[in-house]
């Protein structure tokens, strides 16, 4: 039976999905050494089968989804893991022999036209007796030659243009050379002695004898990593290359001693020849006429720069006369005039690119007056379908009226088709998708209607992110929580006598982790036998549940430190750390605690269908919660408490700063959770629910609450939010209308850019009376 060709890694020799690995690579971490592939992929393979077993016979496209993740997936590894293989088997010190036969055998495994790398790698070929040498040697001599690879250009009638070092121009010649940069402090740079080193000693160390017998273990020549590299077609005389451009900065590489195995220790007075040998490198080159240039303006310190005494003795070797520098700055203004913060000639002829033209075309239109101008520019509009979109959105969004390029506006037949099933009655919404909509409707549509997101790429973190804290926070608390009741041991209380708990004891937390895709098992074991007979003290009680905090969060971070592989262990362990004091504070006011709250329920979630009896409540409900009219929300409530009135209150836990305000209600439409989670509990549990609160339990929070009583006026405040928002969904009207700071916190500023605040305000604002009422809902 035939193996079927989508199984393949590679297809009619191409990578199967190589644009789906980056998501994979994103989703299993494997920033790492070898096992940590392996481990890490077969991990994220694992999950996905869970996955499918979860996931229900009928919901057929998700099976598929999630089956093709794991051909892409097994395709990744068939092509990756080899070649991870062959990195880890590298030598940590070899010969260049060694070293050059490794990398033809990675090369060929790993690209799919390897000549060029090839060709380098032989060009190394004479050095292969040196050594030993280290991966850190290898990289310093391959990473110029590798970074800056020639590849010969198709032929060109009109012949081409060879842009390069001067070291890479030796025994080279060109028609024509264009050498840039001859300014101060650019070439030449400022040459000053070495404090560590003076020149004197550098002297004195250059002229002492060296054993010869050591000549042959040097393991780089001197020199040879500042070598650039030759481009295969610039050869002297042929037609394929007769104009060079060749940066004057560059000087040529050091030559070594024939008598040592050591590099010339340069001193001033030797760097200064190595810059006059780069220029007459450069300027012998030339075979019919050389351009030397300077830049007139210091860009980052807004000033004129002058020439170089390099560009005046040329100019005196040319002309038998030594020119002043204003001269030479009147000469070079009179031949280009540029202009800062428009990067083209003044004069359209003068351009040597299309986007030159125009942008020196546009300049000379800007002070025109519109019957000159009218129509010069036109030819833009048929020049490129993508560019004539881009300057019509563009100045379609500067207009005094709404426009379809101002976010989803006006609507066609077939844009409301779409929003049909983004409807209230078509679909569920989560509380944080709709606080989106006072910050701006255009958010909203990106984030809650195109599901768009901020585009992740795999990196060892530096320090642990506002997220990834908030997670390992929620994850701790949920499990501490989970085993704190299990043991009959909520609430906490502040001083607890033999009369009031009796025999109760905190028992162990056992936690049991296998593989990452398992379920997490939490269970309670027997009480310790030597404690059956001691009554639960305050202290004692705060203890084992900073215990329960400490087990916890160390199996946590461990697993997110696997995931996410740190850079820098030390900076992790403080944040682990004081996310870890954060806790035990939270658990130490919640013993003080008097008023009479007791948690009862921890990720009480409705209408998430990922999470399962690990991550949730056991009273959690799959479908999404229907309140006030049509609306279906979903989400997860951290916690929720039980008075002993009967009463619940609902609690979402922040770990970041209290940003809402004392007696906020909904906050203008940014702080819907509390109400509308308060009516989704109520629904839930079919229980009275007095109150939603936002508890902002870390340090930086300054452990506030936000207390929103569930009552007739604040349900009227939620509502007229739904209300507006349902309406702005039923007329498809999602405009980029930001409220004011709103886009500094964006992501997606790069979708509008920064000036939709100043655009909004030139609209008209019939539109936007109801987004402005709800912005001043207290």
């Amino acid at each position: 039976m035939a193996a079927d060709p989508e199984d393949s890694a590679v297809i009619e020799g191409n990578l199967r999905a190589p644009a789906r690995w980056e998501r994979l690579l994103v989703d299993s971490a494997v920033i790492g050494g070898k096992d940590r592939w392996v481990r890490r992929l077969e991990g994220l393979a694992n999950e996905l089968l869970l996955r499918i077993r979860e996931t229900a016979p009928e919901e057929e496209a998700k099976v598929e989804s999630i089956k093709k993740q794991l051909r892409d997936l097994e395709a990744l590894r068939t092509y990756a893991l080899p070649l991870i293989e062959r990195l880890a088997a590298l030598p940590e010190g070899a010969t260049w022999g060694e070293w050059l036969a490794h990398l033809r055998e990675l090369a060929v495994n790993a690209l799919r036209a390897p000549e060029g790398v090839l060709a380098t790698l032989a060009d190394l070929e004479p050095m292969h007796r040196v050594g030993p040498v280290d991966l850190y040697e290898v990289q310093l001599v391959l990473g110029p030659r590798l970074h800056d690879l020639s590849v010969k250009p198709p032929a060109r009638r009109y012949g081409s243009v060879f842009v390069g070092s001067v070291d890479s121009a030796r025994g080279l010649s060109f028609q024509v050379v264009f050498i840039p940069g001859l300014a101060e402090r650019i070439f030449p740079r400022k040459i000053v002695e070495d404090p560590i080193l003076p020149d004197g000693q550098r002297a004195l160390r250059a002229s002492a004898p060296v054993d010869a017998a050591g000549a042959g273990e040097s393991s780089t020549p001197a020199g040879l990593p500042r070598r650039g590299p030759r481009s295969p077609d610039a050869v002297p005389g042929r037609a394929g290359a007769p104009v060079a451009a060749l940066g004057a900065g560059e000087t040529p590489a050091v030559p070594a001693r024939p008598d040592s195995a050591i590099a010339v220790l340069m001193t001033r007075r030797d760097r200064l020849e190595l810059e006059r040998l780069a220029l007459r490198i450069a300027l012998g080159s030339a075979r019919e006429r050389a351009y030397l240039s300077y830049p007139r303006i210091d860009v980052q310190q807004s000033r004129p720069r002058v020439p170089s005494f390099y560009a005046l003795e040329a100019l005196r070797a040319a002309e038998g006369v030594l020119p002043g520098f204003e001269e030479i700055a009147a000469r070079a203004e009179s031949t280009t005039r540029a202009r800062l913060g428009w990067p083209a000639p003044e004069r359209p002829e003068a351009a040597i690119d299309e986007a030159e033209y125009d942008l020196a075309l546009l300049a000379s239109l800007v002070e025109a007056n519109d019957e000159a101008a009218t129509g010069r520019a036109h030819y833009l509009l048929t020049a490129n379908k993508h560019l004539a979109r881009a300057l019509r959105a563009r100045s379609r969004r500067w207009l005094r009226r709404w426009t379809p390029n101002d976010g989803l506006v006006e609507a066609d037949e077939l844009a409301r088709r779409a929003m049909a099933s983004h409807q209230f009655s078509a679909r569920s919404f989560s509380a944080t998708a709709l606080q989106n909509y006072a910050s701006c409707p255009y958010r909203f549509f990106l984030s809650a209607i195109l599901r768009l997101e901020m585009r992740q790429e795999p990196a060892a973190i530096e320090v642990i992110d506002p997220l990834t804290r908030g997670s390992l926070f929620h994850e701790t608390q949920f499990e501490v929580l989970t085993a704190l009741k299990t043991g009959g041991l909520l609430p906490l209380r502040r001083a607890v006598g033999s009369g009031e708990r009796g025999q109760a004891t905190l028992p162990d937390l056992q936690i049991s982790v296998g593989d990452p895709t398992t379920d997490l098992q939490i269970s309670v074991g027997a009480p310790d036998p030597s404690e059956r007979d001691h009554s639960l003290t305050t202290e004692n009680s705060l203890d084992r549940a900073f215990d329960l905090v400490d087990r916890a969060l160390d199996r946590l971070a461990r697993d997110y430190e696997d995931r996410l592989a740190p850079a820098i262990p030390r900076v992790w362990q403080d944040g682990i750390n004081s996310i870890r004091a954060d806790l035990r504070e939270w658990l130490r006011r919640m013993a003080n605690s008097d008023d009479g709250w007791v948690p009862e329920k921890f990720e009480l979630s409705f209408g998430l269908t990922d999470r399962g009896p690990r991550d949730s409540d056991p009273d959690s409900v799959s479908d999404p919660v229907e309140i006030i009219g049509d609306f279906r929300l979903r989400g997860s409530i951290d916690l929720v408490e039980r008075h002993a009135s009967g009463k619940y209150r609902v609690t979402d836990h922040k770990t970041g700063k209290a940003r809402a305000e004392k007696d906020t209600i909904v906050g203008g439409g940014k702080y819907l959770q509390p109400l509308l989670y308060a009516l989704a509990a109520q629904k839930v549990l079919d229980e009275g629910v007095e109150s939603g609160r936002l508890y902002y339990c870390t340090a930086d929070g300054g452990y506030e609450e936000r207390v929103v009583p569930l009552d007739e006026f604040n349900l009227q405040a939620v509502t007229s939010v739904l209300t507006t928002i349902r309406q702005a969904l039923a007329d498809a009207f999602l405009p980029a209308a930001p409220e004011k700071g709103a886009c500094g916190w964006c992501d997606f500023l790069a979708v509008c850019g920064s000036l939709e605040e100043m655009r909004t305000r030139t609209k008209p604002g019939d539109r936007l009376v109801q987004l402005k009422r709800i912005r001043e809902l207290p």
